[in-house]
Parts: structure tokens; sequence; C-alpha cells
């Protein structure tokens, strides 16, 4: 059987000025590649913080890195209540930008950004290198734009419809497993640009690394990354496009590394308190499909919703026909490509749905799966003429011009957002700074007044019966603490007081959104039921 190999144009013969000129071409298209792309990243977290800055700032599940990092920080005995995400690599990320101590608000914000900035590099990633064909970055600055349209035209401030793109600006939504999900394709597909006799050592051991990390930290990426990649390289019409050897490689470094990051979450048995049962519910698929097609219903419900949808689809089946195309081209790359960005999308959804699923979140995929076919699209056959290469040139420097341009007007927008100031939430912070007690508070009130204030340790985490709530928070944070007030809000059931308190006991504190309640000298008696 004859293969046919992606091949780059070379450049044997050409004089020595030719390769300067070249090599200062690919530095200016690279710079205008990140300029562009930080530029779109700082748009995009603008956007969110402004129509939905509770996303990124104060909703529970966002601040768990922000409570891990502090935990850390305030050198407190380590005891987590986790779920099966370990936020390994996010919690390196945000501990790493808290050391420049630009505060928690800051933090996130350029937390935010790097997320964005980490999906435009794994984008190029998936692009390659071109030589004389169409430079890399215009590929991935085309997938990296597209999502960030995406992000415009999600939902307001309900949070109604899906929100696949915004999620990657919090810590906590899976944005280290999407990253590694795309080098992981990428891994695969560079993989398959090499000659046929090219050692399939580096992206095997890569590829292996990358999986086992993703998996140690999240086992959604079984299921994003493991199953569906398998599942394409193994399906006959892509097995004719490659290797038999590179698909068994590279098939058996992606089940190796996904077991040995499965195996090493065995360390971290006891911080995991989620029950199995809760996240695999096989025998609701019917109640998780109604959900998705609510979601659906929600999302067509508005102009931009609309426009979302269409957008999603349009690049859905665009991604189709180009793999198509590919695939009767015999370039195996680009087949793979098409592939993962047409089928994958299904594979992970009937996952989903077998699961019994019921959150937006899990189906990120259909936002990063078809937009990885135009980042590697032109395929590395397509030749870029001279005449081309000097426009080419030009829309370079005039995109670089402009990108600088408008970094004067939204660098200062997101100053203005990093350091704004949540007085309502200000408000609880100072007053629990300043008492130097324990408080407590349910999770959708607690986690951000917790998050915020310069000890974590001094809010504790309990349910409407005053049991410690161990989800996402520190089990340390009970042992010793003397209850002297709660803090409640619209996030917050009605408490069931023991016998011999109730709210007439408490002074009240109103901080906007936020309620002290103040029990002074008295101890609030709290339980021990550890959920």
């Amino acid at each position: 059987m004859t293969h046919t190999i992606d091949r780059s144009f070379g450049a044997k013969g050409r004089p020595r000025s030719t390769f300067a000129r070249r090599g200062v071409d690919t530095v200016l298209t690279e710079l205008c590649g990140w300029t562009v792309a930080l530029v779109l990243a700082l748009l995009v977290v603008a956007h969110i913080a402004e129509t939905r800055g509770g996303l990124i700032f104060s909703d529970g599940d966002s601040m768990a890195t922000v409570l891990i990092a502090k935990s850390i920080e305030h050198g407190e005995p380590q005891n987590w209540a986790l779920s099966p995400v370990l936020f390994i690599p996010e919690t390196i990320v945000y501990g790493a930008l808290s050391i420049f101590g630009l505060g928690v608000r800051a933090t996130l914000t350029l937390n935010a950004v790097v997320n964005l900035l980490g999906l435009y590099a794994a984008f190029r990633f998936v692009a390659g290198g071109r030589g004389k064909t169409m430079p890399a970055p215009v590929g991935a600055l085309s997938s990296f734009a597209a999502f960030c349209t995406f992000a415009f035209l999600e939902g307001g401030p309900d949070r109604e419809g899906f929100q696949l793109a915004s999620m990657l600006t919090t810590t906590t939504y899976y944005s280290a497993t999407i990253i590694g999900v795309v080098f992981t394709v990428g891994i695969v597909r560079r993989s398959l640009l090499g000659e046929p006799h090219a050692t399939l050592r580096v992206p095997a051991l890569s590829l292996a690394v990358v999986a086992a990390v993703s998996v140690l930290t999240n086992p959604l990426y079984l299921a994003w990354a493991t199953i569906p990649v398998a599942v394409v390289i193994g399906a006959p019409a892509i097995l004719s496009r490659i290797r038999r050897k590179q698909i068994l490689v590279l098939a058996a470094a992606l089940i190796l590394g996904s077991g040995i990051g499965y195996l090493g979450r065995s360390f971290f048995a006891t911080a995991i308190v989620a029950d199995p049962a809760a996240y695999i519910r096989g025998s609701e698929w019917t109640s998780s499909l109604e959900f998705y097609r609510t979601l659906l219903v929600q999302t067509g419900g508005s102009v931009a919703g609309s426009a979302w949808l269409a957008l999603l689809a349009l690049v859905w089946l665009g991604a189709g026909v180009l793999g198509v195309r590919a695939w009767l081209r015999r370039e195996p790359s680009s087949s793979f490509l098409g592939a993962m960005a047409f089928v994958g999308p299904i594979v992970v959804t009937l996952g989903m749905i077998a699961f019994g699923t019921v959150s937006d979140r899990y189906l990120q995929p259909w936002l990063i799966f078809p937009l990885l076919m135009f980042s590697a699209w032109p395929s590395p056959a397509f030749r870029v003429e001279q005449k081309h290469s000097r426009v080419l040139k030009k829309a370079v420097v005039v995109g670089l011009t402009i990108s600088v341009l408008a970094s004067a007007f939204v660098v200062p927008r997101v100053l203005s957002i990093a350091t704004a100031v949540d007085h309502d939430l200000q408000c609880v912070v100072n007053w629990v700074n300043t008492s130097g007690r324990t408080g407590a508070g349910q999770f959708w009130t607690a986690r951000a007044p917790k998050a915020y204030i310069r000890d974590p340790a001094h809010i504790v985490q309990i349910d409407a019966h005053f049991d410690f709530y161990a989800w996402l928070t520190n089990r340390s944070d009970r042992h010793g603490a003397e209850v002297t007030f709660l803090i409640t809000g619209a996030g917050s059931e009605p408490y069931v007081f023991p016998p011999g308190f109730s709210v007439a006991n408490a002074s009240t504190m109103n901080c906007g959104r936020y309620t002290i309640l103040d029990f002074g000298t008295m101890s609030l008696p709290l339980g021990a039921t550890i959920y």
C-alpha cells in the first residue's frame, strides 16, 4: 500500500540572504500572532468580566484554586475534600501568578488571560511549522479568533444556555484539561507529518506524559481525548491513511499514559470525596438528553445565542468538509484532524449522555475539536506564491500595528476591571479581617469571602443544619473552630438553628448582597457530618 506523507517544501540552494529574509518574516509573523492573540484574550476577559464577572471573581466553584493556594501559603495542614478534579495544573498556575502580590481579583484576571493564551499556544502547536507554506500563526489565529467570537456571543449573568467558551477564563472549569486535549491532538497530528522512517520515541513519550498528567488531575480527559483519539485513529477509513506502526505506537502511548495517570490518582484517594455514582448515572440518560435539549433551546432563545449555534454548526460542518477533502487527497495528518473535528464531538456527546451528565461544561470539546481543523489549514502541501507572500507580509504589518493600537484601549480597560472593588464583598472581607474571629457560611455564599480574606481558615464551610460541608474545601478548617458569626446571602438556604439559638441572638451587619449575623461571644455548635 502506498502512503502519501505530508511534507513542507524545503529551501535547498537558496542564497543566504533569502534565509535571512525568511527568518525575519517568521519572527515578525510569530510576533504578530502572539500580539493579536493577546489583544483578543484581553478583549474576551474584559467582556466576560463586565457581563458576568461573578463567573471569574466570586463563583463558588471558581474559588477552589484560590483557597488551595492561600491555604498552602498560610502553612495550614492540607486535608482537602475535592471532587474527581484535583486542579493540580490550575493551582500551580494561580499560585505562580499570585507571587506578584496583585491581590485575588487581579490575579484571577491575569489567570483568565493566561488561560486563553495557553489555548492559543496549543492551537499554535497543532498548526506546526510550514516552511514556504502558509504561516502557522495564520491557522492558529483563525481557530483562536473563532473561539473568542463564541465567547463574545455567549449569554449574560443568568448563565442560561451554553457557556462553553467563557468557562476557559475560570481557574476551575477544566482549562488545563482543555489545553491538554489540544496538545494531545497536536502531538498525534505532528507525528503523522514526519517521514515514514522517522522515530516515534519523542511523540510517544510526549503523548504519554500529557495523558498521564491530564488524567491524574482530571479523569474527564479519558472521555475527551483518550477514547475519541483511539476511536479515530483506529477507524478503518483513517487506518488506510496511517502506517500501522504509527497507530500502534501512538495508541499504546496514549493508553499507557492515561493508565499511569489514573493509577496515580490513588495517592489522592483521601482527598477525593465525590461519589462515583453522582457522575456515572447511566440509568438517567433520558434526563441528560432532555437537559442538553433544554440548553439548546435556551441558547437559541436570543439573537446572540442563535448566532452562536449557527456559527458552531458552520464551523463543525466546514471542518468535516475539509477533513473529507484531506482524506481524498490521502493526507494522513489532515485526515486525522478532520475526523477528530467532526466525529470527536459526537463521541463525547454520546458518552456524556450515556453517563447521565447534566452540565454543559462536559461538552466543551464541541468548541475545541472543530477548530483544530482550521489551525492546520491549509494542508502542508499548500504553497504561498511569491505575490501572495508579499500581500501576507503587508497584512502581518497591518495586523501588528492595529493590535498595538488596540492594546492602548483594551489594556486600561482590563486594568480597571482587575483593580475594581466589589463593595459588597469588600465590606464582608474588611469586617472579618478586623474582627479576627471565625465565622461560617454556606457554599454559594461564603466561598468568595473565604477566598478574599487574609486567612481562609477564618470562615468555615457549613450547610443549613450547621454540619461541616466538606466540598472543595480544607477539612482542617473545622478543627478547633469557634464560630461566632454567620455570612448569609441570596445563595443561602434558611438556617435550621440548634436549640437555644436564633437570629434574635445576633446583631446584623448589612453588606449589600451579603448579611453578617454576629453572635458576639456566643459560639455556635457545629456538627461533624462530612459530605
